[in-house]
């Protein structure tokens, strides 16, 4: 049903069939297609999602040997995440590091563990994850948001230049202007941080130049104001 994108009906199914099956090997994999629907519905149902989430955490404690647990883990730690919920993420996101170091999410569920660690305020230890994930999974498609994020960590951490340096390097290798503009702001908040001024003007215009319209570009254009 979900194949088929209709998560209304894969869920209604998927509920029917726990009424009966209670336990053997099929009962993860059915509760991991219900919270599998019920994750799809949570854009228009904030029930769903809470549900969703607490399906994945009952199958990573209660079906641990589970082809699906690893996967049920990761997303356990994903949602806990979208509900900017950092420490129950950074629990979820640890207890697959310890049960599933080898499976083929263990790139994705050490981001959120460093995404969770940066909004608890231990940007030191996000870099640490971050360097190694970036040095480790070079042909990643998510290298550029890693990058980034390690960008904020630094400028988190107070290691302005490196910060500086890293994003200077990633905003002249990047076509996108999102990317650019996000760089470049990091590289102008860090000279800010350092006063020094102009430098941090350059940047923080560079910044604005190159997507006016980015996520942050109205706080870019505040610090710009205070290098005036």
């Amino acid at each position: 049903e979900l194949m088929q994108n209709r998560p209304q009906q894969a869920a209604q199914v998927a509920q029917e069939a726990l009424k009966w099956l209670t336990a053997g090997d099929k009962l993860p994999l059915l509760r991991m297609d219900l919270a599998d629907a019920l994750s799809a519905l949570s854009a228009s149902d904030g029930t769903s999602k809470d549900t969703a989430r607490q399906l994945y955490q009952q199958i990573a404690i209660e079906h641990a040997d589970s082809p699906v647990a690893a996967r049920a883990t990761y997303n356990a730690a994903f949602a806990a995440l979208e509900n900017s919920d950092a420490a129950d993420a950074k629990k979820w996101s640890e207890l697959f590091a310890k049960r599933y170091p080898q499976d083929a999410l263990a790139p994705d569920v050490t981001y959120v563990l460093a995404e969770s660690l940066l909004q608890l305020n231990q940007p030191s230890e996000a870099i640490t994850l971050l360097d190694q994930l970036i040095a480790a999974q070079k042909d990643n498609p998510m290298q550029t948001a890693w990058q980034l994020r390690l960008g904020h960590a630094l400028y988190l951490a107070g290691q302005h230049d490196r910060a500086i340096d890293t994003m200077k390097r990633l905003a002249e290798q990047s076509a996108d202007a999102a990317t650019k503009a996000e760089a470049l702001y990091l590289v102008g908040a860090s000279y800010f941080q350092q006063d020094k001024l102009l430098e941090s003007e350059t940047a923080l215009q560079a910044s604005i130049d190159a997507k006016p319209d980015w996520r942050d570009g109205d706080e870019t254009l505040l610090m710009l104001a205070q290098c005036l």
